[in-house]
């Protein structure tokens, strides 16, 4: 019962870590783009996508993609201005190219932004980051009820 004990502890520590950075990574993010302001923009493609298989190697299909890049470039204006900014965050699948999307954009320089989507403003990180800790706490629960009976 004893090493019951420990393990729950152990493993309920680690997910207590874990959830802590994913959950302060994505509140951080959030926080700083909701006092960013609005304005809309546009998807564009900027990656070129390769994909080699056997099947377009034998049709002699192309194999450049024409699908969504991965990391989404939006084009937006700001007072007459017209920005680009390419998401660091992978998306899979990645937003449709000419779809229109709300951009938040620093307005001490609009070139720093983020495509104001699930998951491209951080809230994946917020979710996971619950996630791992309402885990951690039901391990802490189950540890504190081995000990004490």
């Amino acid at each position: 019962m004893e090493d019951l004990f420990y393990i729950c502890g152990i493993i309920g520590l680690i997910l207590f870590v874990m959830g802590s950075i994913f959950f302060i990574i994505g509140f951080r993010r959030s926080r700083l783009v909701n006092r960013w302001e609005k304005t809309s923009g546009i998807i564009v493609k900027k990656e070129i996508n390769i994909n080699i298989s056997l099947s377009k190697i034998i049709s002699g299909e192309s194999f450049v993609s024409k699908g969504p890049d991965y990391h989404p470039t939006v084009q937006y204006t700001v007072d007459g201005v017209q920005h680009e900014y390419t998401s660091n965050v992978h998306q899979q699948p990645g937003i449709p190219i000419g779809k229109e999307v709300e951009v938040r954009f620093n307005p001490d320089n609009p070139e720093q932004a983020i495509i104001n989507t699930f998951v491209q403003r951080g809230s994946i990180f917020t979710l996971i980051g619950g996630i791992l800790l309402s885990m951690s706490l039901i391990l802490f629960i189950v540890a504190a009820t081995i000990y004490f009976v």
